[in-house]
């Protein structure tokens, strides 16, 4: 084998041809890491947070949704709904084909969060607080997280 091709190790890890130490895949809970670490920051939560939904990663969008999420219309007499991380991604997905109503281009959230590598805090919100579209972000004790979708169903 040539210099730098990689292989699988009767163990199952990465290992070079040239004798480099052999890599053992990400578990799980290093990758819960990451994202938590990642999620401390704005930034390094949104840049986390956009490359999930950009990539229709429904596990990496419930890791970064807080243990419940708030799901209501845009009216203060709107129903209000509790999601568990695992019912998060396909309410956001109906939400992300929309446009918010205030993007004077009419593009869909989905365009919109793709054109928003940075994001552009609000200084109205609280330090604690973000919105983005029809999503509101929240930083605890966990980082940042999703924690409210301003999304009504057409049943």
């Amino acid at each position: 084998m040539r210099a730098g091709i990689w292989g699988l190790t009767s163990s199952g890890l990465l290992a070079s041809s040239v004798g480099a130490r052999a890599i053992a895949p990400r578990s799980a809970k290093a990758n819960a890491a990451a994202v938590s670490q990642a999620a401390r920051t704005l930034p390094g939560f949104w840049t986390t947070f956009r490359k999930a939904v950009l990539a229709h990663d429904a596990a990496g969008i419930a890791r970064l949704s807080a243990p419940i999420v708030t799901q209501r219309g845009e009216l203060d007499d709107a129903p209000v709904k509790r999601l568990t991380p695992d019912q998060v991604p396909p309410v956001l997905a109906r939400l992300l084909a929309q446009p918010d109503g205030v993007d004077d281009a009419g593009r869909s959230q989905r365009a919109m969060l793709a054109a928003t590598p940075v994001p552009r805090r609000d200084p109205q919100m609280p330090a604690d607080r973000f919105r983005f579209g029809d999503m509101e972000f929240t930083h605890g004790a966990a980082g940042w997280r999703l924690t409210h979708i301003y999304y009504e169903a057409e049943d």
